[in-house]
């Protein structure tokens, strides 16, 4: 039944998808208690998912733009609260750009202004979330595993990441913002992950399923798209080695790898070829989601149940 509504070639889907998780995130986050801050916040959260339908919709990766839909709008309406803390959310947003910028910087090779775009990206995600600059090893491996840096590219690329630093911290000197300093003097202290995400082991059986099934696929994929997909793998390992070190009880912040995840689990339900499987995959994934997001009121449930059982 969710094979054959989302690989309809139509807009129709994804227009139901939207909807339905327009309806559910105006449910959780009352639009009504939006401070300025984080209307700030909603609003790139918003921007960011924009970016990411487009890019469903015009990557040649994906060739069923609702599936990929499905996956990402599951996931960040179960991440969602991310858009409560704006730093995070422009920093989600300017990273998710770096991402397609690189991938049509793939288109071509011969254009290395695309460079200054990526350091300008990179830099305004550090600015907000200082921990994201560690993307710099995620940009460095692609660039030799790829590209040609020669010195004017990476001249635009430092000149990328040193403009918006210096003009912000221009602003926040004349606006007297000595919390920004204090906050961005703190910003590589260690703080391990340590939220409770149990409930999320089952994705990530499906994750391991999925690239399992693009290795042994690797002969029979076009070069190009294979190419992208293991780009796809370093920025999802970068961000996971990232939220390791600095994502602290933040589960929210798992938000940025739900573009790379949507991507893997996309192509292993296109191209499969059992429709059994593609059923059970994509509603697999719809129940772990679902679990994880209703993880308190099932336990509350669960512990209502065994309050009124007498022995």
């Amino acid at each position: 039944m969710l094979v054959n509504l989302l690989s309809r070639k139509s807009f129709f889907s994804q227009i139901i998808l939207i909807l339905l998780f327009l309806a559910l995130f105006l449910m959780k986050h009352n639009p009504l208690n939006y401070d300025l801050e984080s209307a700030l916040g909603v609003f790139f959260y918003w921007m960011t998912l924009a970016v990411s339908i487009l890019f469903f919709n015009n990557s040649n990766l994906i060739k069923y733009p609702g599936i990929a839909l499905f996956y990402f709008l599951i996931a960040m309406i179960v991440f969602s609260d991310i858009a409560m803390h704006y730093r995070l959310s422009i920093s989600f947003f300017a990273s998710t750009l770096i991402f397609w910028r690189l991938l049509q910087a793939e288109r071509r090779p011969e254009n290395k202004k695309f460079l200054f775009d990526i350091g300008l990206l990179l830099s305004l995600s550090a600015f907000f979330y200082p921990p994201s600059f560690l993307l710099l090893f995620f940009l460095l491996f692609a660039f030799l595993y790829k590209q040609t840096i020669n010195l004017k590219s990476f001249i635009l690329f430092i000149i990328g990441i040193t403009l918006p630093l210096l003009l912000g911290a221009q602003i926040l000197f004349l606006l007297d913002r000595n919390d920004w300093f204090e906050a961005y003097q703190s910003a590589f202290h260690i703080n391990h992950w340590h939220a409770n995400i149990w409930g999320l082991i089952p994705l990530a059986v499906l994750i391991l399923i999925a690239w399992l099934d693009h290795l042994s696929n690797l002969t029979t994929q076009d070069v190009n798209k294979r190419h992208f997909y293991f780009l796809g793998f370093l920025y999802f390992l970068n961000w996971v080695v990232i939220l390791l070190i600095f994502g602290g009880d933040h589960h929210y912040t798992l938000a940025f790898l739900g573009l790379p995840i949507a991507i893997f689990l996309t192509r292993i339900t296109q191209y499969h070829t059992s429709f059994v499987f593609k059923e059970l995959f994509l509603w697999s994934y719809l129940l772990t989601m679902t679990g994880f997001y209703f993880s308190k009121e099932i336990v509350e449930i669960y512990q209502d149940l065994l309050g009124n059982v007498s022995f």
